[in-house]
Parts: structure tokens; C-alpha cells; sequence
């Protein structure tokens, strides 16, 4: 969802910030805008509550797992939408230029960094969790998932190079399109494998977090996480899937657009492909975030703290307690061999429970 370009050109003047009567006209930049702003503020209030989820679990003893990238997930998320309300006004304004290009360029790394991180979240971080928490461990699964989001992050650095490259030949001074349709057709074929990839993976994760549910005793899957993981699984596929369907509708069928209607059959399916992929972006980030906080009832109580100072086991019934204390006293009378003269023969020569110098008795 880059936005697109403005008609004015050049660079940034302060003289030209006032908006003409045409900013905005079309239905198109409207919409566009107006999801920006919506999803702007779902991504700021997810965000906010994550924080505060974040320090609760922290107090409590219980951090969430990977707190860190769901951080920097959500954190992204709303920098992309904030940046492309901002370029957008300025491409509608006739204002943009060079730092509309490089604003361009940001956003397209931060906007796919965030969906991104919440997959590869997905893919190891969480099924690892669910496994681990409902016993049901698969390292098979788990390594696979692994490899597969190292990959998904290589195919992602090489699309988002070769997009630099494209909008560095647009918009710079030393444009070139004769290099951009060179590197239109390897754009095309890279971003088409890692959109399908993204799919199959966040497929095979969804079946591994179903599975690792339903299999496990029914005493752990009370509470919500019966709900969340479903819903997780779902969105992580919608969101996946839309991103994929828009993509391929942009990059296969655009040039196949010969009319007005569909023309504007092309602009509602991007419109509609793209609400969707962030519907279920936020969906899935806050069923995540569900997913992370949760804890077991087996966890919960291997995680609990034992105390370090146990009550004193009391001596079997019917045995008598020993005074170790052998020392030398006065005030007692002692034998030729030196040991104490019992003042009663039924512990053989031992007092229990005597009082020696304020020193209380060791008890077994």
C-alpha cells in the first residue's frame, strides 16, 4: 500500500504548503486516507494496551513471551500509518518530491517489517508456547517453522532492495525507467514467492497451534485460550491471504484494465484487499497478545516459587527428643566417666527438654 504520487514535483518549498481546491477530489485518495487514519488509531490504542499488558505481567511475575517483537510489531505498524497519511497529504497538496521519496522508502520497510515480525512471531515464538504449555513438543514442526521464517526474511530484504531500487530510478534525479522495467519482472517473481510462502507457513502454524490444543487434556484448555488460538489461527490466515490476492491482482492483472469500469473494479479490489489484510493484521496481533500472557495451569505451578525456609518436621510420636547440648554445667552432677547423672532412668541418662544456659534444645 505505497501511497501514490502526488502530481506536484521537484523538491519541498515552504511556499507551497497551502493545498489546492483539487487535494482530495477523487474518491480514491479519500478512502485511502481515510483507512490510513482508521487504522492509525486502532494501531496507537493496540499498542498502548500491549505496553500496559507488557508491565502487569512483569509485576506479576509472569512477562509475556516475547514481548520485545510484539513491541516493535505494533510500534511499526502505526510509524507506517502515520508516515503515509503524511506523505499522502503532501502527494494530494502538490508539495512532494524528494522527501516523499524517502518517506516512500521508509514506509515500505517499516510497513512490511511489522507484518513480518508478527509471522515470524507466529511461526516459532508462539507454537513453541502452546506446544511447551499443552506438552505436545514436535521439534520436527518447530525447526521447520524456524527455517522457514529465516527464509520468508531473506525473500523480504530482497524485495524491499529491489523496491528501493525502483522508486531510487523514479524519483531521483538520475531517473531511469529503461532500469526499472528491468527490475519489474525479478520484483514481480521474488515478492509473488515470499506473499505464497507467507501463506503456507502461516498454514502449517495454524494446523501445529490447533493441533497442540485440542489434543491436550481438557483441564488446559479451559479459559480463553480455547477461544484465542482459533481466532489467531484464522486471522493469521486472512491476513496472509489478503495480502497475497491483493498482490497478485496489482502486479498480474493491472495491465489488463482497458475501461473505466474496470478501472474502478481494480481500485475498489485493492481497496477492499488491503482493509482486509489489516483487519486482520490487528486482529491477529491482539490474539497473539492473548496467546503470549497465557499460562497454563502446569506452567503456573512449576513456575511457582517453593519456600526456602520449610516448616520443621516434628519427631515420630512416642520418641524422645535429644538435648545435644553436652557442655559442662555446675548446677549438674556428673559421673566418675563424666557424663550426666540422669534424674530419671526413662531416657537413659538423657533430660529432654532441660534448659542449659538459656540455650534451647535441638530437636530431630
Amino acid at each position: 500500500m505505497a501511497p501514490r504520487r502526488g502530481g506536484g514535483g521537484g523538491y519541498y518549498s515552504s511556499s507551497s504548503i497551502s493545498c489546492s481546491s483539487t487535494a482530495f477530489s477523487d474518491e480514491q485518495s479519500r478512502v485511502n486516507i481515510a483507512f490510513a487514519a482508521l487504522w492509525f488509531v486502532v494501531a496507537v490504542v493496540l499498542f498502548f494496551v500491549a505496553t500496559k499488558r507488557f508491565g502487569l505481567s512483569k509485576k506479576q511475575g509472569s512477562p509475556v513471551v516475547g514481548s520485545v517483537f510484539l513491541s516493535f510489531s505494533i510500534f511499526f505498524a502505526f510509524g507506517a500509518q502515520l508516515i503515509y497519511i503524511i506523505v499522502t497529504t503532501l502527494a494530494e497538496c502538490g508539495t512532494g518530491g524528494y522527501y516523499s521519496y524517502v518517506a516512500i522508502i521508509i514506509f515500505d520497510w517499516i510497513d512490511n517489517a511489522s507484518v513480518f515480525i508478527l509471522t515470524a512471531f507466529i511461526l516459532t515464538t508462539v507454537c513453541r508456547k502452546l506446544q511447551s504449555e499443552f506438552s505436545r513438543v514436535q521439534p520436527a514442526i518447530l525447526t521447520l517453522q524456524a527455517v522457514w521464517a529465516a527464509l520468508l526474511g531473506v525473500l523480504l530484504v530482497a524485495v524491499l532492495s529491489i523496491s528501493t531500487a525502483m522508486y531510487h530510478y523514479s524519483y531521483s534525479d538520475d531517473s531511469d525507467y529503461s532500469k526499472i522495467y528491468d527490475l519489474k519482472i525479478p520484483l514481480r517473481g521474488v515478492q509473488t514467492t515470499y506473499y505464497a510462502l507467507a501463506v503456507a507457513g502461516l498454514l502449517v502454524a495454524s494446523a501445529s497451534m490447533l493441533k497442540a490444543l485440542f489434543s491436550a487434556p481438557a483441564y488446559l484448555r479451559k479459559g480463553t485460550i480455547s477461544k484465542w488460538v482459533p481466532v489467531l489461527a484464522l486471522s493469521a490466515l486472512g491476513y496472509s491471504a489478503a495480502f497475497l490476492g491483493t498482490y497478485i491482482q496489482s502486479a498480474y492483472f493491472f495491465s489488463r484494465i482497458s475501461s473505466t469500469a474496470s478501472e474502478k473494479s481494480y481500485i475498489h479490489g485493492q481497496q477492499a484487499g488491503g482493509f482486509l489484510a489489516r483487519f486482520f493484521y490487528f486482529v491477529a496481533f491482539y490474539a497473539v497478545l492473548q496467546v503470549a500472557s497465557y499460562r497454563s495451569q502446569a506452567g503456573a505451578a512449576n513456575a511457582r516459587p517453593t519456600s526456602m525456609n520449610p516448616t520443621a518436621v516434628p519427631p515420630p510420636q512416642g520418641q524422645p527428643t535429644y538435648n545435644l547440648n553436652h557442655g559442662y554445667d555446675s548446677r549438674l552432677s556428673y559421673g566418675a566417666n563424666g557424663y550426666q547423672q540422669s534424674q530419671s532412668t526413662q531416657y537413659g541418662g538423657y533430660q529432654p527438654n532441660q534448659q542449659y544456659n538459656d540455650t534451647h534444645p535441638v530437636r530431630y
